[in-house]
């Protein structure tokens, strides 16, 4: 749980730095943002059992808490990916 906020915190200080130097894919960033949003919805509505359901083997939010975070990291790598881009054009 923690290290999604410090990954968001990163994202933004990084976000601040660099958008004074270069033009950025911002979409990519604020895909990134929200796929983060939901894994920690997901996450919290998993740890509080208010979407839980340990007997259903095929669908857990604990299952969509990792894919919201790996579409998320996905969406960070496409941005900085972006950045390096435009930074050699």
């Amino acid at each position: 749980q923690i290290s999604i906020g410090i990954v968001t915190v990163a994202c933004f200080v990084t976000l601040v730095m660099i958008v004074r130097k270069s033009v950025a894919e911002y979409r990519f960033f604020l895909g990134s943002l929200f796929f983060f949003a939901l894994a920690i919805t997901s996450q919290l509505l998993d740890i509080n059992r208010v979407a839980c359901d340990p007997t259903n083997h095929w669908f857990q939010f604990h299952a969509m808490w990792h894919l919201f975070n790996a579409l998320g990291m996905g969406g960070l790598f496409f941005y900085y990916t972006s950045l390096k881009k435009k930074a050699l054009k």
